[in-house]
């Protein structure tokens, strides 16, 4: 660890030896985005903000207490096709920085990931509890392999066109902002209906399986109208004529300090919101004896607080740095996941302006890392010549599929620890105030460890600026 640490340093002194192709180098772009390319782009996020949050409140909870699969059986299920992911996201990359189309490196993955995709996410809810464990474990990794598969197609381009479209600094941050607002209203919206879907059929079965393919719908809609709204969106190709291996740009992106102190940080940060998001459902039916529809209500009340603060937290990054605001943003959140111990039995009601705090936080925590990665996108250029912005935003997705991975085996397994069988009515105190403790404590503290990684990353956009004119005067120097 202390050697992922030390890997914060300043990169000026690689930065001085020139990059490998110098001419690739070039000088900021200072225009603003027109508004249908970025607000057409962030639309793009629907799908995928949906998915995520769908997946993190429900998909256990439907497979331990619609289909009667054990925790751990399911956490382990979970588990597989996040693998998969981790394996082919840097794959994706590579190939679309290698892609050469009339329609630009990326957008054409937006097309077909979302269909694969969107197919994938509503056969996952039509899953039917099938007899003998093996057979029904079979059935549901091939569907969530299929569905990954799409995922990874879609999100990895889809992610890489922040970096292409602008190189401005204030204008990555409202890029990004667009897009986190319309993630925390998709989250609200997704959290929201989903319940009320389900409950539209008599039999729940019957209501996930409507509910997958309501949500599957939106997930190809929502690729079809960010490839739409992109044409004409600047591109980037890549410098070299050779493309590299895929080994040589793993180990190029490695030796990238800020990417790996950022990726490496937000990973510790985005685990620790699993437990708190993925045990919520429990909270609320086991804890506080309510409806899980209950989760309708306090997960949007904090994607709309998310929503209505992003710009702030944009704002504020402007002016005091993106990782200054980051980690305070990390520490509040951290500090607001507590919140389910530390309210007392006799005023449960405290949980909704609890989840009010949370969303301000959370709101921080997820945009400015994001908008830090163009930033990273940067340095790799600057200092090898190339332009694999895929292959960066490659490793950026699997690190997240890695966490989620994790925090679905994790998740179960704490479940099955705790000693919950599935059945709401068979929960005891002991159950419950250990859902309180598993999903407060582990948050917390891995929230906070996030922001002592986050200390050695230095990046501040005055040094960038400075690289940046440095090689663009070097590459003046050796074309003259």
């Amino acid at each position: 660890m202390e050697q992922i640490l030390k890997a914060g340093g300043d990169v000026a002194a690689a930065i001085t030896k020139g990059p490998h192709n110098a001419s690739a180098v070039h000088a900021p772009v200072r225009a603003s985005l027109p508004l249908r390319i970025k607000g057409g782009w962030a639309l793009g996020e629907i799908g995928l903000a949906s998915y995520v949050a769908i997946l993190a409140m429900y998909l256990l909870y439907f497979m331990t207490d619609v289909l009667h699969i054990s925790a751990a059986y399911a956490g382990v299920l979970l588990l597989i096709p996040r693998i998969w992911n981790i394996v082919i996201d840097p794959i994706v990359g590579q190939i679309s920085d290698r892609t050469s189309t009339r329609y630009g490196r990326r957008r054409p993955f937006l097309i077909g990931g979302a269909a694969l995709w969107g197919i994938g996410f509503a056969l996952i809810f039509s899953m039917p509890r099938l007899d003998g464990g093996w057979l029904f474990g079979l059935a549901f990794l091939a569907v969530f392999l299929i569905t990954n598969t799409g995922l990874s197609i879609y999100q990895v381009p889809y992610c890489a066109m922040a970096t292409e479209m602008t190189e401005d600094y204030a204008e990555r941050i409202s890029l990004i902002s667009w897009k986190n607002v319309v993630a925390r209203l998709s989250v609200l919206a997704g959290v929201a209906l989903a319940p009320r879907v389900v409950q539209l059929m008599p039999v729940p079965a019957d209501g996930y399986r409507l509910m997958g393919m309501v949500f599957g719908s939106v997930i190809l809609i929502s690729g079809v109208v960010a490839f739409w709204a992109t044409s004409g969106a600047r591109s980037t190709v890549s410098h070299r004529k050779e493309p590299a291996t895929l080994r040589e740009q793993l180990a190029a992106t490695r030796a990238n300090r800020p990417f790996i102190v950022l990726i490496f940080s937000y990973a510790i940060y985005f685990l620790g919101q699993l437990p708190f998001v993925g045990l919520l459902v429990y909270y609320v039916t086991v804890v506080l004896g309510q409806s899980a529809a209950l989760v309708g209500v306090l997960f949007p009340i904090a994607s709309l607080t998310s929503a209505i603060v992003t710009p702030l937290w944009a704002r504020a990054a402007e002016r005091f740095g993106k990782r200054r605001m980051c980690m305070l943003s990390w520490g509040g959140a951290g500090l607001a996941w507590t919140a389910p111990l530390l309210i007392p039995d006799s005023m449960h009601w405290l949980i909704y302006p609890a989840m009010v705090v949370v969303g301000i936080f959370q709101a921080g925590g997820d945009l400015l890392p994001n908008a830090m990665v163009p930033d990273v996108v940067d340095v790799d250029e600057l200092v090898s010549g190339e332009r694999r912005e895929g292959a960066i935003y490659g490793l950026w997705v699997s690190q997240q599929q890695t966490v989620l991975a994790l925090g679905g085996l994790v998740t179960g397994l704490a479940l099955a620890i705790i000693g919950y069988d599935g059945h709401v009515e068979h929960a005891g105190p002991g159950i419950g105030m250990g859902i309180r403790i598993a999903m407060t404590l582990p948050s917390c503290a891995l929230a906070f460890l996030a922001v002592a990684c986050l200390t050695r990353y230095h990046l501040p956009e005055a040094e960038l600026q400075a690289m940046r004119q440095k090689q663009v005067a070097v590459s003046g120097r050796e074309n003259a």
